[in-house]
């Protein structure tokens, strides 16, 4: 039986063997010792000297130099950490030992726990929207307010201008469905008539005296000119009342929000769009609108580092503005690119590009008064 076992062993591999531990050597082969008589190449010592030349450069650094790196690793870690617990494919986590391990978090609460500074998610927030059109096309394409309501802080308070009542106490019902646990002001204003003494009064009133960790100012009013050609860009009085409702009235807003709120952190977002820096056939006066606005932060950036400040472009987004380009804008090409966008569907949706924008902004990854893209990668 044994030699017929022993035989069998030999042919299936799966089979029990009993092995005689003490013949075996139980030790390695190779003990990781430094092997005796070893000869060092010709270029050793230059090489060595050219290590020890780069590692005495890298202590000489400045510290400016060096907090810049260690900032820079930090927010790499950052965006990605962001990004994988963002994931819907991530099992969402969360810090009550009672709660149902397997519920999902909202991406609010990740972010808080993540990074507990970030903008969208601060325990006292004074969100100020400013929307010269504030009505959705549709109940499937509600407006930023009313989706950036829905991700910021309880207690956090909403100031809401814009130049329709109707709509905006619309908006202010919508925003506190989403989130009831927010304080929302409304102001009807006319934004061709801006006044810096009639924003600081408004800017004071929805205050009412109380403090709050960050003060945050969205920039998003915006209105169209489809009709006239760049070489027909003749009627100073129409580019005048255009550039006092897209330009003028925000560097009057921001200049009374600056002077009103001086203490803590001050978050100021310009609506942008690819028009800033792309010619847009069709729609001149937008153009030089966005691009002055971009401007307009970035020197505001530069003098003012204190400041947190981001031109966001939200990409393709089916708005009353975008439609407009499709039905009635001048130029075939730019009229037909946007039908072409709506027919197929590939517009953005308003839920991604304001989750990419919180997600910008609890990152911090962008250089203050820095332009990012809803296509850019994070």
């Amino acid at each position: 039986m044994s030699s017929n076992a022993s035989e069998a062993s030999r042919g299936d591999p799966w089979l029990n063997t009993v092995v005689d531990e003490s013949s075996e050597r139980l030790e390695f082969e190779d003990k990781f010792l430094p092997k005796k008589n070893i000869v060092p190449l010709d270029d050793s010592e230059h090489y060595l000297a050219t290590l020890e030349g780069k590692l005495a450069k890298l202590k000489r650094g400045n510290k400016d130099r060096k907090r810049e790196l260690l900032r820079a690793v930090e927010d790499t870690h950052d965006s990605y950490m962001r990004r994988l617990i963002s994931s819907e494919s991530r099992e969402a986590l969360n810090i009550n030992q009672d709660a149902d391990l397997e519920a999902p978090v909202t991406p609010k609460l990740i972010h808080s726990w993540i990074k507990p500074e970030q903008a969208v998610t601060v325990g006292e927030l004074a969100e100020l929207l400013k929307n010269d059109s504030l009505s959705a096309t549709s109940p499937e394409h509600p407006n930023l307010a009313i989706k950036f309501g829905s991700l910021v802080a309880p207690n956090s308070t909403l100031v809401l201008l814009a130049r329709s009542s109707p709509d905006l106490e619309d908006t202010r019902k919508q925003v506190l469905a989403a989130n009831p646990n927010v304080d929302v002001k409304i102001h009807s204003f006319d934004l061709s008539k801006p006044s810096s003494q009639a924003f600081e009064a408004l800017l004071a009133s929805s205050a009412a005296g109380k403090q709050y960790e960050l003060y945050f100012l969205v920039h998003n009013a915006g209105t169209l000119i489809p009709n006239v050609p760049a070489a027909k860009m003749d009627d100073i009085q129409q580019f005048n009342e255009y550039m006092t409702i897209n330009l003028y009235s925000v560097t009057a807003l921001t200049a009374s929000f600056l002077k009103l709120f001086t203490q803590n952190e001050r978050c100021i977002v310009n609506l942008t769009s690819l028009y800033a820096v792309q010619p847009g056939k069709g729609v001149v006066h937008y153009c030089v609108g966005k691009a002055s606005r971009e401007m307009y932060f970035k020197v505001l950036a530069a003098e003012n580092p204190e400041l947190n400040i981001l031109s966001y472009s939200p990409g393709p987004i089916d708005t009353d503005m975008f439609r407009t380009i499709a039905d009635d804008c001048w130029h075939e090409e730019s009229k037909n690119n946007s039908k072409t966008l709506l027919n197929d569907k590939a517009t953005v949706k308003m839920e991604d590009s304001v989750q990419k924008l919180a997600d910008i902004l609890g990152s911090r990854s962008y250089p203050n008064g820095g332009r990012v893209d809803f296509y850019d990668r994070n």
